[in-house]
């Protein structure tokens, strides 16, 4: 019988986990930590609507949460797993448990020289205040950084009229989510808006003595009021180092989504999963959704029991009217079939082939519908032409060739 399950991490998807569990009838005793002061909140709307001034969006309205019949600890940190005691250390505390669910997250990938006043990174709530804080004195904003969030931000710094510079190693943004077909359209987006854009440039050095500045390694120095640092993430998994959970770039799981432990289980943007193409990490909010009920289920069962968890990874993009969507395992190297409309237009559905032509995602704006219907394809594997035949959504157009 399970007398105690501990949740470490209090975003989505250690909410949403304990949400499940009550709605699967666990009347046990139910301890959710969080390390920030707040209590659970959407983070995607953070490098979006945010900075644009909207109010945080709470996971959970104030008047629900005693239906929980939680121990939630906010402004708490997770030190130590003891595995052999059974025991999470959260500061003077030593919690015990039965089961463990660790949904620590990322933190934001920081280089120690590009530091100081005026520089920036965004993940946390307080990070985004302070972010939109400074960006109401601010002319001049530089983001390092063209993945999703350093974009996110960028648009968002554009809607209100600050002078942007983009800046990334990479030739496209979004290079590591999306082939460059997209990324092309993505640059085309900013520059028409007035991003002025420094692809295929990396920064040698952040920092002024007027400000912080911003020198590429061509020699250009770019001088800003502000610095968004939007490189990457790290797991919050240091604090399993050395308690017998496996760790590498995150907590590793199999594919039940359960760790080395068999009384640990791991969900959202800390898990590294394991899977016929080696261990990642989907670092997606869908995903930690997704998750959440099936993970519960898996960690009321024993071990033997644990069903494989299934899922097509999915994100979104807010790019100023434009709304990118992708389902599966998309990436640079893959062939893109544009089925309908074109990318650059902000309106369009792809399907994406590997060397096998089967379908491993599908990507598009607008389509929303058509995409999903794609879902049950993507899981199959099936090959492109199967699915073309079974056209699984409304052409407004003819296929078209294939492009990259």
């Amino acid at each position: 019988m399970l007398e105690q399950v501990v949740i470490v991490g209090a975003g989505i998807g250690g909410l949403r986990v304990a949400e499940r569990l009550r709605r699967a009838k666990y009347d046990g005793s139910l301890v959710l930590v969080g390390s920030e002061p707040h209590r659970p909140y959407d983070r995607p709307p953070l490098s979006k609507g945010f900075l644009a001034g909207a109010e945080p969006v709470w996971l959970r309205a104030e008047d629900r949460w005693d239906a929980l019949d939680l121990d939630l600890r906010v402004g708490s940190r997770a030190d130590r797993l003891d595995l052999a005691a059974g025991i999470v250390e959260v500061g003077h505390d030593r919690v015990p448990f039965d089961r463990l669910v660790v949904a620590t997250g990322v933190r934001p990938r920081t280089i120690p020289d590009w530091s100081g006043p005026g520089v920036h990174v965004l993940r946390s709530l307080d990070d985004a205040i302070e972010l939109r804080r400074a960006m109401n004195g601010s002319r001049r904003l530089v983001v390092i950084g063209a993945g999703v969030l350093g974009t996110e931000v960028a648009a968002a710094a554009r809607a209100r009229g600050l002078e942007v510079h983009l800046v990334d190693p990479q030739p496209t943004p979004l290079a590591v989510a999306v082939p460059p077909i997209l990324g092309r359209a993505v640059a085309r987006w900013h520059a028409d808006r007035g991003v002025h854009l420094h692809l295929g440039r990396g920064v040698t050095a952040v920092g002024g003595d007027a400000g912080p500045r911003v020198t590429l390694d061509d020699g250009t120095e770019l001088d800003a009021d502000l610095v968004l640092v939007a490189i990457g993430s790290v797991p919050n998994a240091e604090w399993l180092v050395g308690s017998g959970v496996a760790v590498d770039d995150g907590v590793l799981t199999d594919e039940t989504m359960t760790a080395s432990d068999p009384r640990v289980l791991a969900i959202g943007d800390v898990a590294r999963v394991r899977s016929a193409a080696g261990h990642r990490r989907l670092e997606h909010w869908d995903n930690a959704v997704a998750l959440a009920g099936p993970v519960a289920r898996n960690l009321l069962r024993e071990p033997a029991d644990r069903e494989p968890i299934a899922a097509v990874p999915y994100f979104w993009t807010d790019q100023y009217d434009v709304k990118v969507q992708v389902l599966g395992s998309v990436g640079a190297a893959d062939t893109v079939l544009v089925v309908d409309g074109d990318p650059e237009s902000g309106s369009w559905l792809a399907l994406h082939t590997d060397a096998d032509d089967r379908l491993v995602g599908v990507s598009g704006a607008g389509s929303p519908a058509a995409i999903n219907r794609c879902r049950a394809a993507l899981i199959d594997g099936r090959p492109v032409a199967e699915l073309l035949a079974a056209a699984p959504w409304t052409l407004t157009g003819s296929a078209g060739a294939p492009r990259s």
